[in-house]
């Protein structure tokens, strides 16, 4: 019986031990890539020969009552009930199994399997939950899916909506409401024509052909009109009748990309917004599609279309009864009419760690709003006393009185407490533990009577940063140090106090300033009528700091804000939450406020506002204004914000959930933006709950195809693993490893034939191991290929390339390139085409997720090295141009390859300068055959950069080197003097004036990503190197001066790039 490590790879045959029902024990060998049925009945068949010779040791019931059962390599003792699994898929602890008799219902049993699967949490850990909240939050969401659910039975034309939700890019005027000029008109996409193929592929006839040049602002629908009308014309119909056919035929076929999953229909988009049709514009290539019918678009969508409806009913049938919400107005008082103060008594302390090496003891408690801090206790250094047969146990008997009233604390107040030891030895301070919790629970009831808490572990964070964080409520694991206490000593336990809810806040509104609450209207924006310093202030960005005159004159014109509904999260900053006409003037405007754009609504969203009245209303907003489309550009972002939600339930994560019933490709991604912080032990039920609700919404097709995709991603981990565990992994890379392990049968099953995670629309085929590789950078990672498991892949693409990364938060990846993306759309919003290219990357786990490959392309690194010594060691910078001279054999090419690199060139000079970029070696910068140039692997942003014996590796705002001007000059000696060198310079300014207009946008995403606890995105102060390069304290005139400053020192200091660049070849001589 082996002990198998975490990352082992089985045997070819493996030895098993098997304890069956009646004690006998067998020892048999079978295949690695044996599956489970063929197990069993090689088990039972054996045993079968024992009952032959005693008839006591004949098993009692048939073969498929029994289930085997191991260890985990997670330790937990696990069932197994899908029996189509390998063995070398199971991760077992040893290779040991136990045969018993399997209990209840198999069909739930396997399908509560698969679930906790594809969830990350095992279905009975969910079960076993008894906080309050957190089963109220389930029965919530359950129910949500329910109604969706029952909306929708037997809606084919929903379903094929969800699944094939159309893939379209984000239009420009919605990023910015009050200050985008949309300059797409420019382009004039609109009056162009495309040519297109269509194939149409009739049963018993040959398959037809139509190439087209059709108009961009055709719909799906006029283009398969079209279609039919030429069609029936070839068939000599009449006029009339053509007409007839075409109206009744048009709606009834959808175009299917050829070589993807991804159809066109419809006719509420033109074809133009489609992010294919786009992408075929900008490769100039031909967009290809054939023709489907809507039944056979059904029968492929609901096949295998099982649901499990039934379950969810079963655990509210048992649950609802159990869990009454109260009420209220039952509570004998609300908060705003005690004039008490609050108190906290502090009992003991259990399991403390180090408990000998600790002398004194001392506490800091904070109530804090948001990022407000309101009050503030911190004691002298205090013995204790050790309670008697409990060594790890501290007596406390600390009472806290607070100088802050209880009329004064607001519904979402938090309170913070950390604890923490003087050393006998050295006399300093360490951390105890800490804990935030919410003074109003979830029903608005204050906080009261004994509580036994469990402590987060202290890390090197300050109290402040402790008591900024998202997290709310005890450790979850019960794995630390326990606080006993109790809130509101004074006060019996029956007498509860609570918060007013909404319709008693608007109550006390309509008695106190006699209003009424009418629905929100539209307010025509009117800036240029308003006074001067109004608009200053509502012009400011969102780390900018109002001075108590400004928050003064935003109070006194709060009735005029309205006018200006983008003013609301400036006018928030000027209120006093603990002055209940405060928030009651406040909340009269908030619930007559006019609904604001996505781009407004997301800064209500933000750790600043903790208030749920206002987060409810920033996600209305969303709910009325955000498009799919946007809501995916904007995802990352909008899942790690739940993270700041005071309670579990909550608008915002009701409204991704809505979205992601109603499209499966904001479904998918939204599931994996979960899952992959699902082992975050501060959020597993917070998100393993909204994940159960998304995946129990799912049929067994769409939950099989998420499993596979997590099976993919397990596969791959644990091969990366190995090899960085290799102490000779640098050989590995020469050597025929990778291909030899591909090889495998077990790999070759598991890694083929699923759904892309970066792209939803792209079914990934066999692999191919002859075309895998592992890469040279220090992370190992791995490039993968695989064929296309689609019809026509040739016309769409043969092959997907894909890399495989472990070690590397992918999230800050995420991040910078969707503001890349960003950057790029607000740049062709004003007319300005810089040829950008970003690539798609995605997070799948805790430092593990896939990077797309950009084909036809080259590392700089890899180009310097063809042009041999010289090149590769900066003498000759020549090399960039003759490889692009190269693969552009007409001049015409060549001058457009040549613009391609200006204007790429440009565009990725201001965004990593913007950004803080650092990492900027040969290797990571790339340019295509084409001429466009991009960047990669962005693990170092915000100004920090990589440091070699304290010095700074990067030592100039961006990276123009010799190597670039010579390409941007046309290869001239002295491309400085060049016009060509001036023209880029001019694009650079543009480009970087353009993106610091709409600073605030950008500089909102990265506040809203505070909470993703990335190693560079800790807190405002990282952020605030975007207020330093985007110049936002300065005029425009003195921001671009600053802006041309930079850009020259660029160049003159790009003989430091130059040398790093040369260090950087000579680290890598070995692996050449």
């Amino acid at each position: 019986m082996p002990f198998l490590g975490p990352f082992s790879q089985l045997p070819s045959i493996v030895n098993i031990d098997f304890l069956l029902p009646n004690g006998l024990i067998l020892n048999l060998d079978f295949k690695k890539e044996s599956v489970l049925e063929e197990i069993r009945h090689k088990v039972l068949e054996e045993a079968s020969k024992f009952a032959s010779i005693d008839s006591s040791l004949s098993l009692k019931h048939k073969p498929n009552d029994y289930i085997f059962t191991s260890i985990s390599q997670e330790a937990v003792k696990h069932e197994f009930y899908d029996y189509s699994k390998r063995l070398c898929d199971l991760k077992l602890f040893f290779t040991f199994f136990q045969l018993v008799e399997a209990n209840g219902n198999l069909e739930e049993k396997l399908y509560n399997s698969d679930l906790s699967k594809a969830i990350g949490l095992y279905v009975n850990e969910l079960d076993k939950i008894n906080d309050e909240e957190l089963v109220d939050y389930r029965i919530g969401l359950l129910k949500e899916i329910k109604s969706n659910f029952e909306n929708n039975l037997n809606n084919h034309e929903s379903l094929i909506k969800c699944i094939y939700s159309p893939n379209l890019e984000i239009d420009p005027n919605l990023l910015d409401f009050n200050q985008i000029n949309s300059k797409l008109d420019r382009i004039e996409l609109n009056d162009k024509k495309i040519n297109i193929c269509i194939f149409v592929n009739e049963t018993g006839l040959e398959e037809t052909s139509y190439s087209l040049s059709v108009p961009l602002c055709l719909t799906p629908s006029d283009l398969i009109a079209h279609i039919i009308t030429l069609k029936m014309e070839n068939l000599n119909h009449r006029k009339e009748q053509i007409e007839k056919i075409v109206e009744s035929y048009k709606d009834s076929y959808v175009l299917n990309v050829c070589g993807c999953d991804e159809v066109l229909y419809g006719s509420e988009n033109k074809i133009c917004s489609y992010k294919y049709i786009r992408k075929c514009i900008s490769d100039k290539s031909t967009p290809n599609f054939y023709l489907v019918s809507i039944e056979k678009l059904k029968s492929r969508v609901l096949k295998k279309n099982n649901y499990f409806m039934h379950l969810v009913e079963k655990y509210l049938d048992t649950k609802i009864n159990l869990n009454k919400a109260v009420i209220h107005e039952n509570y004998q008082s609300l908060c705003w009419d005690l004039n008490e103060n609050f108190n906290i008594y502090l009992e003991n302390l259990i399991y403390v760690p180090y408990v000998k090496e600790c002398e004194k003891l001392y506490f800091k408690i904070a109530i804090y709003h948001g990022q407000e801090m309101k009050y503030e206790i911190e004691s002298d250094t205090f013995e204790y006393e050790k309670i008697s047969g409990k060594d790890s146990s501290l007596r406390l008997n600390k009472y806290i009185p607070f100088d802050h009233q209880i009329r004064k604390l607001h519904r979402c107040d938090k309170i913070c407490i950390s604890l923490y030891c003087v050393s006998k030895r050295k006399r300093e301070f360490f951390s105890i533990g800490w804990i935030s919790l919410n003074l109003f629970d979830y029903k608005g009831e204050l906080i009261s009577g004994k509580k036994k808490l469990y402590l987060w572990q202290a890390n090197q964070d300050s109290f402040a940063n402790q008591c900024l964080s998202s997290v709310t409520g005890q450790n979850t694991e019960k794995d630390y140090v326990r606080l006993n206490c109790e809130f509101l000593r004074n006060k019996p336990p029956e007498n509860k106090i609570s918060y007013p809810n909404t319709e008693q806040i608007k109550n006390f509104i309509k008695k106190t300033f006699h209003s009424t609450f009418d629905e929100c209207i539209d307010v025509k924006y009117a800036l240029e009528n308003d006074n001067g310093l109004l608009k200053t202030i509502l012009s400011k960005d969102a780390l900018a700091e109002l001075s108590e005159q400004e928050k003064n004159v935003l109070w006194r014109r709060k009735e005029d804000c309205i006018n200006y509904p983008h003013s609301l999260s400036k006018l928030l900053q000027s209120i006093n939450w603990s002055n209940k006409s405060d928030v009651l003037e406040i909340y009269s405007l908030l619930f007559k406020w006019p609904l604001l754009r996505p781009v407004h609504a997301l800064e209500l969203l933000n750790k600043v506002h903790a208030d749920i009245e206002i987060r409810n209303f920033a996600c209305k907003c969303l709910d009325k204004y955000m498009k799919d489309e946007e809501l995916n550009h904007y995802l990352l972002q909008l899942v790690q914000t739940l993270k700041d939600e005071p309670y579990c339930d909550n608008a915002l994560s009701r409204f991704l959930l809505k979205r992601a019933l109603n499209s499966q490709k904001i479904g998918f991604d939204l599931f994996w933006n979960l899952r992959s912080e699902i082992k975050n032990p501060k959020y597993k039920f917070r998100f393993g709950l909204l994940l159960e609700a998304y995946c129990r919404s799912l049929n067994s097709n769409q939950l099989s195809e998420l499993i596979k995709q997590i099976e993919v991603v397990e596969k791959l981990t644990n091969l990366a693993l190995e090899i960085k565990s290799n102490p000779d992994n640098l050989s590995l890379i020469k050597s025929s490893y990778l291909n030899d392990t591909l090889q495998r049968l077990e790999y070759k099953l598991t890694l083929s034939n699923f759904i892309s995670h970066l792209n939803r629309f792209h079914y990934i085929g066999l692999i191919e191991p002859d075309k895998c590789k592992i890469l040279t950078s220090a992370k190992r990672p791995l490039y993968l290929t695989w064929k296309n498991g689609s019809e026509y892949s040739k016309y769409y693409e043969t092959y997907f390339e894909l890399i495989f990364k472990h070690g590397d938060d992918l999230r800050q990846d995420m991040l910078t390139i969707q503001i890349l993306k960003l950057m790029n759309i607000l740049w062709e919003s004003e007319g300005l085409d810089l040829k950008m290219i970003t690539y798609d990357c995605y997070s799948t786990g805790s430092k593990t997720g896939f990077i797309e490959v950009i084909k036809n392309s080259l590392t700089l690194f890899k180009i310097q090295m063809q042009g041999g010594m010289k090149s590769t060691y900066q003498i000759d910078t020549l090399q960039l141009y003759r490889w692009i001279y190269n693969h552009n054999d007409s001049k015409e090419n060549l001058e457009k390859a040549t613009e391609n690199f200006t204007k790429s060139c440009a565009a990725f000079c201001v965004a990593t300068f913007i950004l803080g970029i650092g990492d900027r070696h040969p290797d990571n910068i790339m340019v295509r055959h084409d001429g466009q140039l991009f960047h990669i692997d962005f693990g170092h942003f915000l100004g920090h950069f990589k440091k070699k014996y304290g010095i700074k590796r990067e030592r100039v705002p961006f990276v123009l080197t010799e190597d670039f001007t010579r390409v941007i000059s046309k290869g001239s000696m002295n491309p400085i003097e060049t016009q060509e060198f001036e023209e880029f310079r001019y694009l650079c300014e543009k480009a970087y004036m353009v993106i610091r207009r709409h600073s605030n946008l950008i500089i909102n995403l990265f506040i809203m990503m505070l909470s993703s606890d990335m190693p560079e995105l800790q807190s405002i102060e990282d952020i605030l190197y975007l207020r330093r390069t985007l110049a936002i304290d300065e005029s425009d005139e003195k921001a671009l001066e600053y802006f041309r400053n930079q850009f020259y020192e660029a160049y003159r200091l790009s003989f430091t790039t130059k040398i790093d660049w040369m260090c950087h070849a000579l680290n890598k001589k070995n692996l050449i």
